[in-house]
């Protein structure tokens, strides 16, 4: 998400953005509350923790990834 973020906005907006901040940027590129209260909040913990991926549901996985498919279709500038 990050290389497609750093591809479509500009790099001082994107490049440091992490944990709230970037679910922030991501909801508000994508006109979604997806990732600050929904599925896509499990980037953060994901990000810092490998083992995160092992303890998440089926169901939970395919929401997140139906949650990032979608912003990377639909991401729009601010």
């Amino acid at each position: 998400m990050k290389r497609t973020a750093l591809a479509a906005f500009p790099r001082t907006t994107v490049a440091a953005s992490s944990g709230s901040a970037w679910l922030a940027f991501l909801d508000a590129t994508g006109g979604t509350q997806a990732f600050t209260a929904g599925p896509g909040a499990a980037l953060v913990p994901l990000a810092y923790d490998p083992r995160a991926a092992v303890r998440m549901e089926r169901a939970d996985a395919d929401a997140l990834f139906d949650t990032v498919e979608r912003w990377i279709t639909e991401h729009r500038p601010c």
